[in-house]
């Protein structure tokens, strides 16, 4: 499998610690407030807060570099040089919520999926991504202004056009939601410099 795919995550709330890691082509970093344990999570199950909702994705765009905030980010065309990082944003909603010591937690999971213009698969990874989230609460709510920021880099495939499918899942409640990108990998003509013909140089004499 080719290529090499990273993730920022940030959210609306203060960030209080980080954790990078590396699984196979894909590189992870993820900005996250709190990590429980397998035995914490399934004491917070039964606070999982599901209004009957599924997880939606309010806006998802191509951005040039980094979002530095909820929606704010810098637009970019679709058209990419093979091996230019590029940024994917995304605002999901609807996320199940779950109350516990003075904490609100949600959860998300991100499969990625790449395929070329005759609809062949040339990279996919299942749960490549995993998304927790937390920020301190008086009680149960619901947790706002959520922005994924990926940064896509080293997609090295040959020029052309491809399809990045997204499945982002809501860990607490089962839901997810696919969203489709159309890129096109083209390299930016190259001008060729002037030749000695077209701008000669001066003759010399002695």
């Amino acid at each position: 499998m080719k290529g090499k795919f990273g993730i920022f995550l940030g959210v609306g709330f203060l960030v209080l610690s980080t954790i990078a890691a590396a699984t196979g082509n894909f590189a992870v970093r993820l900005d996250l407030a709190a990590k429980q344990s397998p035995q914490a999570q399934q004491a917070a199950a039964a606070s999982t807060t599901n209004n009957g909702s599924a997880i939606a994705i309010q806006r998802i765009a191509l951005s040039q570099g980094a979002a530095t905030g909820f929606g704010q980010f810098q637009t970019r065309s679709n058209v990419i040089a093979p091996g230019t990082p590029f940024n994917i944003y995304f605002e999901p909603t609807n996320l199940a919520t779950r109350f516990e010591n003075g904490n609100v937690s949600a959860s998300m999971s991100v499969d990625i999926l790449v395929r070329n213009a005759q609809g062949q698969t040339v990279a996919v990874r299942d749960n490549a991504w995993q998304l927790p989230l937390t920020r301190p609460s008086t009680g149960p709510a619901p947790l706002t202004q959520v922005y994924g920021d990926l940064m896509l880099n080293h997609l090295t495939f040959a020029e052309g056009r491809y399809q990045v499918v997204l499945r982002i899942h809501d860990d607490f409640n089962g839901t997810f939601v696919d969203r489709t990108l159309d890129v096109e990998l083209r390299r930016a003509p190259v001008t060729p410099g002037p030749r000695l013909s077209q701008n000669a140089p001066a003759s010399q004499t002695r």
